[in-house]
């Protein structure tokens, strides 16, 4: 029987001439946008096991579906997968570049199925945030304008450039190298593993 032994989005994945992935960015769990609706691209890698004797021709399908969960893109892969002499197991990696439309923010979902419409899983979807870009605000508007002093209720609490992380503080988001491509139409085709 064929499992899933990792599926995730990586900021980037290829594979290099021994088959490996090398990946970067693991995993990716969310994407800031400035825009919807969009086309999206993001490296999607996925190993899969099986032990010897069995699943020779394969064919899974990883689908990405919306905060709906409404199938929005789709790669196909099959393949001929001989047992390995002397090996009571074989793994097979695959990279490749997951296209989708994005309608609107929210949590997105992609995960490896048995069939394109993404009915019966093989295993559990990952979720993937999508965030629309927030616009900052413009003075006046619920800043506090310069010199002013801002009133805090609590206890002190320490300030951001004092060791203190900011959230999301190392994440890449679109336009600052993440491999988010907007397109004006579909790609058309299915994606094959390899």
């Amino acid at each position: 029987m064929l499992h899933v032994s990792t599926l995730f989005v990586a900021g980037s994945a290829n594979l290099d001439e021994h088959g490996a992935i090398n990946a970067t960015r693991i995993p990716m769990t969310w994407f800031e946008v400035d825009q919807v609706p969009l086309w999206a691209k993001v490296p999607i890698v996925l190993v899969v096991h099986a032990p010897a004797g069995g699943d020779y021709d394969p064919e899974l399908h990883v689908v990405c579906k919306d905060p709906s969960g409404a199938p929005r893109g789709t790669l196909r892969a099959s393949w001929h997968w001989p047992d390995e002499v002397d090996k009571a197991s074989k793994y097979r990696c695959f990279t490749q570049e997951l296209s989708f439309p994005i309608e609107s923010a929210g949590e997105y979902t992609i995960g490896a199925y048995y069939d394109q419409q993404g009915k019966f899983e093989l295993s559990t979807p990952i979720p993937i945030t999508i965030l629309l870009t927030q616009p900052p605000p413009v003075e006046g508007e619920g800043m506090p304008v310069a010199g002013e002093e801002v009133p805090v209720a609590g206890e002190d609490v320490p300030v951001t450039g004092e060791d203190v992380p900011v959230t999301g503080e190392g994440v890449p988001f679109a336009g600052e190298g993440v491999p988010v491509e907007y397109e004006d139409v579909p790609p058309q085709g299915e994606g094959h593993g390899g």
